[in-house]
């Protein structure tokens, strides 16, 4: 009996969420984990837009795109190759970090909303906290970029230093263009209101104004049902 070999195929690699780590290193395994918060981001703001469709989620994953597709321009003006270990398996420029960028544009977005109050808790500690939060996460990712030999530490520092700054000046273009001029725009056109598209901006605690209307709204239907 004859078996007929299959012509051997080189398969691709959807690198979406492949990470390559040392076997046996116990610490390798959690920032393969960490490493993969960008995606999360993505996938929870992706979520977020589908069902509040508010604005100003909708630019800041705007922002996110802007962001990346800066850094891929870097990128290709530095040609900057990864560590060594990667060679054959990464073969994409590592000039600057695209995790590390992403990171700290994300987090210090955020913080400056929380920071100048233009995202509120009930309780004023909870602002601190989070924004601690947003640090370390970005901070963990970044390293672990390093750790698993993604980046060099040079290409981290790039990375988180232009996410920083693209944070700002994202931020700042937000809240003082598109704030005041572009989303009063949008809402008004029609397109916009059949989708329900909504500006929540100016509710500084969106979580303590929906508990609160969907509460009163409850209470009033239940009174309604009496009579």
């Amino acid at each position: 009996i004859t078996t007929e070999q299959q012509p051997h195929t080189a398969l691709s690699v959807l690198e979406l969420t492949t990470v390559h780590y040392q076997p046996g290193d116990p610490y390798a395994i959690i920032f393969a984990y960490i490493t993969l918060s960008p995606l999360i981001i993505l996938v929870s703001l992706s979520t977020l837009i589908f069902t509040k469709r508010d604005l100003r989620t909708t630019f800041l994953f705007l922002g996110i795109l802007v962001n990346e597709v800066f850094n891929y321009g870097l990128k290709l003006h530095f040609k900057e190759p990864r560590p060594d270990l990667l060679k054959g398996i990464k073969t994409d420029y590592g000039m600057p970090s695209s995790h590390s960028q992403f990171l700290f544009f994300f987090s210090t977005n955020m913080s400056l909303l929380l920071l100048t109050g233009r995202m509120k808790f009930v309780q004023p500690i909870w602002k601190y906290v989070s924004t601690t939060v947003l640090i370390l996460l970005a901070a963990a990712t970044a390293y672990s970029r390093i750790y698993l030999s993604y980046h060099t530490t040079q290409q981290v520092y790039v990375g988180s230093a232009i996410g920083i700054a693209a944070g700002i000046v994202w931020f700042l273009i937000t809240e003082y263009i598109f704030r005041p001029y572009l989303f009063p725009f949008l809402l008004s056109l029609p397109i916009s209101q059949w989708l329900y598209v909504r500006d929540t901006s100016s509710i500084p605690n969106l979580m303590l104004f929906e508990y609160q209307n969907v509460s009163g709204y409850s209470s009033h239907s239940k009174k309604s049902k009496k009579f």
